[in-house]
């Protein structure tokens, strides 16, 4: 029972091992030394902001927003403004850890080998099969950018963003090949992207938009669009609880990250940066060691793909990935054009000059060349013998590893040797200000950005203590934990009270339990109005603004609409699985009409059917039979070399074959015809429900003479290959080349 229960996993889950173990490898620069931080250009800033999560819940917060220790404990918006689920992720493995150093490096880890699982997922379900699902993850996790991503700039927001950017892919080939699944893995996928990395939730964004603008045909379906604002929805929905609150402190206008002097100059979004960025032509052929080598160069099996694609293009039977890998091609070479020399930043749109620097687009590059390669590699080997299958597949992870354990193995020496009895606060080093207001980087009676090396200056200068702006108050008994104040207090007159508290809209205040009024200071800082003739004790504390709450409550219905609906599909498919297996008749939907099926083994079940639909074996009408995969279908039929082209095209999908009966297959009701009908519906039911249930027997849910139910589109297209000339028998909505 153990070793079929094995096979059966390693039969299904092969693709992931060898992806997984071949991540272990490349990362070995990581795991060898978790014990000290890895080295990196966004080192300290990633240190602090993943604690963000931790600190702010332990300081009373619900949403995790600010991090109360950052900025000399003046706390500092990480959360607001940058995407913060790896901050939940960090806090999570805390728990579990207590040790920030093995936590920051296991993070980037995990970061790492969820990249190239989900591109093997995505590929896997866009080929249908295991070896080019490995190919593609090999192939990913060892582009030369984004093992820069993490050896060198650990840019783990970037990081992260990797492991939804497959996913984006799939739920584009979802939306050509009218998969109803689109919307909901494309939410998924922007939801994370959106509490990832802002940046790239923006390029992807672009490159989903030119692809549908290369394949403008599907704009003009109805059902394109509906599935579009469905993920948009989706998307928001999910990522609502850090969307509003962001826009909300973004629009304010306040704070330095909103300021487009600031971002031009600090950020590097200005068209003189950006073309000093530029890449030559030489940079894509470094293959050097050092941080800047590997992070522009292409690497061998990039530059194979980008030669042999159009080559073997025509090559390509199935017409729908034919597009759908032109398409990534395209924008692929599209996107290595716009890291060149060739492109003048002066004369692109302002709102893309936020990308900082043009190797950014190296990201898509390598994105789209990951789902191009295998397919390539298997264009060329498919005709030939096992042996030579896998020696491509062997030689393809040596050239990996070539290019990349050089690179990697160096990194286990690349360990931050800083003292950490030093504060790793980047306020405190005079590192960043971003985040904070405008005003706060900025010497007093200044209107422009002025330099984020101020903030820490100036917070040093004005130290932790509560000061009194105007009026009279008198104050004892202050306590403070956190971004938590408490104090009794006693004006004469209207008193303004100035906290070491950095502003952002969801500070709160009450005076004896009655809410106060918050406001900013001309240095960024907190302030509360205390009315004249009070007296009382005065709470201060971070809590949540209604944008906040609106958010929270949105994302959580979000979550529980898609669980519901999870649950609703489990359910069917089990209890669909249950009538099957007790020898019943299912109904069951498909993309075209409602189908009634049972268990191709079920005799009891097919006479049941029969009865039912009126048929006996001289009918002349043969149930359509569902093999578990088009590569099954030889076991029940005869494959003419005309229908080969379209099993490869077309199935899974709205077309049904009808074939020679295979002589070796043994069947009490097919033994009655020479010739079978064949189909697999594109629905995700039966993809789940086929390895479960095996091969079984399809007919429309209809009596004889009744019109069966539709789902919006004709029964599928019937084409007869029993004949000498293959002829249409029944003409559906998909239109056969």
């Amino acid at each position: 029972m153990l070793k079929s229960r094995l096979r059966y996993f390693l039969a299904r889950f092969w693709p992931y091992l060898l992806v997984l173990v071949f991540g272990i490898i490349v990362s070995a620069g990581l795991w060898t030394n978790l014990g000290a931080y890895a080295e990196g250009d966004d080192l300290f800033f990633h240190i602090t902001r993943l604690k963000t999560t931790t600190e702010a819940l332990a300081d009373g917060q619900l949403v995790p927003q600010i991090n109360p220790s950052a900025a000399l404990g003046f706390g500092y918006g990480y959360n607001l403004f940058y995407g913060p689920i790896l901050t939940w992720f960090a806090g999570f493995l805390n728990l579990l850890l207590n040790n920030w150093v093995i936590v920051f490096n296991l993070t980037i880890i995990t970061c790492f080998l969820a990249s190239g699982l989900t591109m093997c997922y995505a590929a896997k379900k866009i080929f249908q099969k295991p070896t080019l699902a490995t190919l593609a993850g090999i192939f990913y996790l060892s582009a030369p950018y984004f093992l820069n991503n993490f050896f060198a700039r650990t840019a783990l927001g970037e990081c992260s963003a990797m492991i939804a950017a497959p996913l984006v892919i799939l739920g584009l080939y979802e939306l050509t090949t009218k998969h109803s699944a689109a919307s909901r893995t494309i939410a998924f996928a922007a939801a994370f992207l959106l509490l990832s990395h802002n940046l790239s939730a923006l390029l992807l964004a672009l490159f989903s938009a030119l692809y549908l603008a290369l394949n403008f045909k599907l704009l003009k379906d109805k059902w394109t669009w509906q599935k579009i604002a469905l993920a948009i929805l989706g998307a928001c929905g999910l990522a609502a609880v850090f969307l509003l609150p962001m826009l909300e402190t973004y629009l304010s206008g306040a704070y330095a990250i909103s300021n487009s002097g600031f971002v031009s100059q600090y950020m590097g979004s200005n068209p003189a940066t950006l073309n000093a960025w530029r890449l030559g032509i030489n940079a894509f052929f470094d293959f050097s060691v050092h941080p800047t080598g590997f992070a522009t160069s292409l690497g061998f099996l990039a530059f194979f793909t980008l030669i042999a694609f159009p080559l073997t293009r025509k090559k390509i039977k199935n017409e729908t990935l034919k597009k759908f890998l032109t398409s990534l091609y395209i924008l692929a070479l599209l996107c290595l054009i716009m890291t060149t020399v060739l492109i003048d930043w002066n004369l692109i749109p302002s709102f893309l000059r936020q990308i900082q620097f043009p190797g950014r687009f190296l990201a898509l590059f390598f994105l789209a060349l990951s789902f191009i390669f295998p397919y390539i590699l298997y264009i060329l080997v498919k005709n030939h013998s096992r042996k030579t299958k896998i020696a491509a597949l062997v030689a393809t992870t040596f050239v990996a590893l070539a290019t990349v354990l050089p690179i990697t193995i160096s990194a286990i020496n690349r360990h931050a040797t800083y003292d950490y009895n030093k504060p790793l606060d980047l306020i405190e080093l005079g590192w960043q200000g971003e985040y904070v207001p405008l005003t706060l980087n900025c010497p007093v009676g200044t209107t422009d950005w002025c330099g984020y090396i101020e903030v820490g200056n100036r917070l040093s200068e004005r130290g932790s203590d509560l000061k009194i702006q105007s009026g009279d108050g008198a104050i004892e008994n202050l306590n403070r934990s956190g971004l938590n104040f408490t104090l009794d207090i006693a004006t004469n007159t209207e008193t303004a009270l100035e906290f070491p508290l950095i502003y952002y809209p969801g500070y709160r205040a009450t005076l004896n339990d009655q809410p106060l009024k918050t406001s900013i200071s001309e240095d960024g800082l907190l302030v509360i109005t205390i009315p004249k003739n009070s007296t009382g004790i005065l709470k201060v504390w971070y809590g949540m603004t209604p944008f906040t709450t609106l958010g929270l409550v949105i994302s959580l219905l979000t979550i529980a609409l898609y669980l519901f609906f999870a649950l609703r599909r489990h359910r069917s498919l089990k209890q669909i699985l249950k009538t099957l297996q007790a020898d019943e008749i299912a109904t069951v939907p498909t993309e075209t009409v409602e189908g009634y099926a049972v268990l191709l083994d079920s005799e009891p079940a097919i006479r049941k059917l029969m009865g039912f639909k009126e048929r006996d074996f001289n009918s002349g009408k043969i149930f359509t039979l569902i093999p578990k995969s088009p590569n099954e279908i030889k076991k029940y039929a005869i494959i003419p070399k005309a229908a080969k082209p379209l099993i490869e095209k077309y199935i899974p999908g709205e077309l049904t074959l009808i074939l020679p009966k295979n002589p070796d297959f043994k069947h009490f009701y097919y033994d009655n015809f020479k010739t079978i009908g064949i189909r697999i519906p594109n629905h995700p039911l039966f993809k789940e429900l086929l390895p479960e249930s095996g091969p079984l027997i399809l007919t429309s849910a209809n009596k004889k003479g009744e019109t069966p139910k539709s789902y919006g589109k004709k029964p599928s297209t019937i084409i007869d290959f029993t004949t000498k000339t293959p002829k249409i028998i029944r003409q559906g909505d998909l239109k056969v080349i």
